[in-house]
């Protein structure tokens, strides 16, 4: 094999992870607030909608997300992405479709004042609108390590809120995501990835990575996880929290993770994008359904920019091996 054909094959597999990052992301958003305006709730009934022809929309949070990637695509890593350039970015992703489902005050406010080059209001506490940790996970694909990328989630989330729950919540998902484009055994992954939880939370982030490993240990049902992942005194950090946690349970099958994250409750749409996020990261576009895929609005566009952030990422592992 050439050294151009090497090349090629590392950029098809990167590839296949981007695009399986950004669509399990909008993808798992969009059949769960989808899912939850229906009457009925049961099991049963979102194996029905995962096999339907409902087109899918995703929510605030993903679309903040896919603002973030456009961001990284157009300006190489993090480490050339100041707060003020991002946050002009979230604001016109917000100003391009404001109506999203998932948009709250705190957006609102925000991003109107960001527009009109006004000092920045501050937000609740918990915020009232996208959840901030939701965004990050572009980051994994465009950071060359791992301190840079906390330090990148914990800014990104900055520039939504101040609640410091909620930059753990950022950092956690974020390790979360480069972890499951790392791939591994699955059998590997509870332990890899709750230690890297424990390393990327920081003091804020101990009790809901705690209270993950306990879970993971005791196999409760769906609405028992759920109630002790989303308790209010974890904050941010809990939806993230349970999000891992539901992949965990299918590690190996993204369908299944992703209908375990819906049956959590809690902040479906969110504990289900970023479970779509990590289930997407670790296998790559192919294994999600096509179905899916058909029925994702913008999808084509959303296959677009995860193609350049792979362009992106190869060249940043083509960096580093040039570096050793």
């Amino acid at each position: 094999m050439t050294n151009d054909e090497f090349q090629a094959r590392v950029e098809r597999f990167w590839q296949d992870k981007a695009r399986g990052l950004l669509l399990g992301q909008a993808c798992a958003d969009g059949l769960a607030v989808s899912f939850g305006r229906a009457v009925a709730r049961a099991p049963v009934n979102f194996d029905d909608h995962i096999a339907g022809d409902q087109p899918l929309r995703h929510t605030a949070a993903t679309e903040l997300a896919l603002g973030v990637a456009e961001c990284l695509s157009n300006h190489q890593t993090i480490r050339h992405v100041d707060g003020a350039l991002l946050q002009t970015y979230l604001a016109h992703t917000w100003w391009a479709d404001k109506q999203r489902c998932g948009y709250g005050l705190d957006d609102t406010r925000l991003f109107t004042a960001v527009l009109d080059k006004r000092d920045r209001p501050e937000a609740a506490v918990p915020r009232e609108g996208a959840h901030p940790a939701v965004p990050v996970a572009p980051l994994a694909l465009t950071t060359l390590s791992g301190p840079d990328l906390l330090s990148a989630a914990r800014m990104c989330a900055g520039q939504l809120t101040q609640d410091p729950l909620a930059h753990a919540a950022a950092a956690m998902f974020a390790s979360a995501v480069a972890t499951s484009l790392a791939g591994g055994p699955a059998h590997t992954a509870p332990r890899l990835l709750v230690s890297r939880l424990r390393g990327a939370s920081g003091p804020h982030g101990v009790p809901a990575v705690t209270t993950l490993q306990q879970l993971a240990a005791e196999n409760p049902s769906p609405s028992e996880a759920g109630r002790e992942l989303l308790a209010e005194t974890l904050g941010a950090t809990g939806p993230v929290a349970a999000a891992v946690y539901a992949f965990l349970r299918h590690p190996d099958h993204p369908r299944e993770a992703i209908r375990y994250a819906v049956h959590l409750h809690g902040s479906t749409p969110t504990i289900a994008a970023m479970t779509g996020a990590l289930a997407g990261a670790r296998h790559g576009v192919r294994a999600l359904p096509t179905n899916w895929r058909k029925r994702l609005a913008r999808a084509d566009s959303i296959e677009a920019l995860a193609d350049r952030l792979a362009q992106r990422h190869s060249g940043l592992q083509s960096t580093l091996v040039r570096q050793r």
